[in-house]
């Protein structure tokens, strides 16, 4: 089954996935997967100490959490990315050096703060790209 990616990046990553990763497992009932991955400095960056000091971190939950075919299923699935989205933008405040992106099965990155519930919902119902 698909996923649903969500990207953390900045210095404080680390615990924000874990803040994030527990509030989604309290507030639908799914453990999401974290898997770290290695920050690598921007062309230009010079400053490798604090580039590296920059996690990253996805958390992965599987994609039929959102996807619904049939209108009662979608309305269930608006719900449920309601919670996400206010679950992401609380932990986000709670980070300001924090970014959060999510990408669906076909792969495509966006900014989880400028997100709407039905626009999560359509990233998540994406088919897969090959």
């Amino acid at each position: 089954m698909s996923e649903i990616r969500l990207c953390l990046e900045g210095q404080d990553a680390r615990q924000a996935a874990r803040d994030l990763a527990q509030a989604l497992a309290q507030g639908l009932g799914v453990e999401p997967q974290v898997e770290e991955q290695e920050t690598r400095p921007a062309q230009g960056d010079r400053d490798w100490g604090t580039a590296l000091a920059i996690a990253t971190l996805v958390l992965a939950l599987p994609g039929g959490i959102l996807a619904g075919l049939d209108l009662k299923d979608r309305y269930q699935a608006q719900e449920k990315a309601q919670v996400i989205l206010e679950i992401s933008r609380e932990v986000c405040q709670r980070y300001p050096d924090l970014r959060i992106t999510v990408s669906g099965p076909a792969g495509a990155r966006v900014k989880i703060t400028t997100l709407e519930p039905a626009e999560l919902v359509d990233l998540a119902s994406q088919p897969e790209s090959e």
